[in-house]
């Protein structure tokens, strides 16, 4: 969620997303920290892919991904988010081929 959109039907969307991809989705908050208007989220999730997701259909694989969310708040509310996660170990973890091989990508 990189702040395209914020709001209870934004977020409920999201969770409906990944609970459809990972039925026993288990979401860990590692840590935060808060400072004025910001409100930082370290996460982890984890759970098996058993529904569509991203364009890949299920492989029953278990996966565990980490991510941080940044969020600006005023007046209690949620104005805007940015999440950074590890898509691409997700990817991996699901067992997908990439079109490009990885060591050619790290040999530039």
């Amino acid at each position: 969620m990189t702040g395209r959109g914020v709001g209870p039907s934004v977020y409920r969307k999201e969770i409906e997303r990944f609970l459809t991809a990972f039925p026993d989705l288990k979401f860990t908050v590692d840590e935060t920290v808060s400072e004025k208007d910001k409100l930082v989220v370290s996460w982890t999730i984890s759970g098996t892919h058993k529904g569509p997701f991203m364009g890949l259909a299920a492989t029953q694989k278990k996966m565990t991904v980490s991510g941080i969310t940044i969020h600006q708040i005023a007046d209690g509310k949620i104005l805007e988010s940015t999440a950074v996660w590890d898509a691409l170990g997700l990817v991996l973890q699901l067992g997908v081929a990439l079109p490009v091989k990885l060591e050619a990508v790290a040999a530039r």
